[in-house]
């Protein structure tokens, strides 16, 4: 059994500069403009501009509470990315959540990259990976819609490909690489993770190793406020949703909560936790319930998580069951 514990290696291993100016280069901020937004987003197509002539033409996708998202192509390599609108920001100023990505966390094959940062006028405009598979949450509706029942070992390699990021941002490991944990680790905090933030590549016919066919990635982390035990409980959620098809539901509304429903619907007791058995095994539940636990000193850590979900790959290495293709329909990713 692989155990993963904080203990880290002694050389610093924060982020190289030249890393971090390489990365600051692919972004431009085009100051001198009006920032004063004079266009609604429910128009994306409007807002978005291409002054260096980088892109192919924009295609709508989707849009919600934070922005619209339109898919294009890179000219000088063909490579598809999605580019999301949001209201511009100050002049100069970089959304913290591309600071994080960008300027603060190493590069990990779990998390999402931004590849480019254009502020106009009319919006700001971040450049990230495009995901044939869309994401989690619509991936579980589909399972729902066709009345199927998630696969087991689908499930097992999403919550390992979680817990290696989740793993990273709260303690620097990295499982995937060679380079030791860094001493002086800055914990970043997810603070959203949800089956709408986890995005899947869908397999192409061309390749059947799980890492590539089903490759989970977080979309963006946030500004680290919440806690660490908060985005384990949300993974432990996550794992509810693919097999029962929706997170841990809420329980009848206290008096004392009557006027404050918010409060009450983020807190963990507020939730009524499912057992997952017999559609799953009692490992596949323990964990869960590990992560799902109402007392937080008691609850699963990223890294007991981690080691649960590897220790299971090494001691059943399951069989990869195929995941059909209406699975990924309807993906806006």
């Amino acid at each position: 059994m692989t155990t993963y514990t904080m203990q880290r290696d002694q050389s610093d291993q924060s982020l190289e500069e030249e890393e971090i100016r390489e990365r600051r280069g692919a972004s431009i901020l085009l100051k001198g403009k009006s920032l004063a937004c004079g266009r609604p987003l429910d128009d994306p197509l409007s807002c978005y501009e291409d002054p260096y002539d980088r892109y192919g033409d924009p295609e709508y996708l989707a849009i919600g509470g934070q922005g619209a998202c339109l898919r294009l192509e890179r000219k000088k390599d063909q490579k598809l990315l999605v580019c999301k609108l949001t209201t511009p920001v100050e002049d100069g100023e970089v959304p913290r959540e591309v600071e994080i990505l960008r300027d603060i966390l190493p590069r990990h094959d779990r998390i999402i990259q931004v590849h480019d940062l254009l502020v106009t006028r009319w919006s700001t405009q971040t450049y990230f990976d495009y995901f044939t598979g869309g994401d989690l949450s619509n991936f579980i509706d589909n399972y729902v819609m066709y009345e199927e029942v998630v696969p087991e070992s689908f499930i097992w390699h999403a919550l390992l490909q979680l817990a290696e990021a989740v793993a990273f941002l709260h303690y620097g490991l990295d499982r995937l690489s060679e380079r030791p944990t860094p001493l002086n680790w800055v914990k970043v905090i997810h603070r959203d993770i949800k089956p709408d933030n986890i995005l899947l590549r869908a397999p192409d016919g061309s390749d059947t190793n799980l890492q590539s066919v089903w490759n989970v990635c977080l979309a963006t982390p946030e500004t680290p406020e919440a806690s660490l035990a908060a985005d384990c409980w949300a993974v432990g959620a996550v794992v509810h949703a693919m097999a029962l098809g929706g997170e841990p539901p809420l329980d009848d509304l206290p008096p004392e909560y009557a006027d404050n429903p918010k409060v009450w619907a983020r807190l963990p007791h507020a939730r009524r936790v499912w057992p997952i058995s017999p559609h799953y095994t009692t490992e596949l539940e323990d964990c869960m319930f590990g992560a799902l636990t109402f007392d937080k000193s008691k609850r699963f850590t990223a890294l007991q998580i981690l080691t649960a979900a590897v220790d299971h790959f090494e001691k059943t290495n399951p069989v990869h069951e195929k995941i059909p293709n209406w699975a990924y329909k309807s993906s806006f990713w």
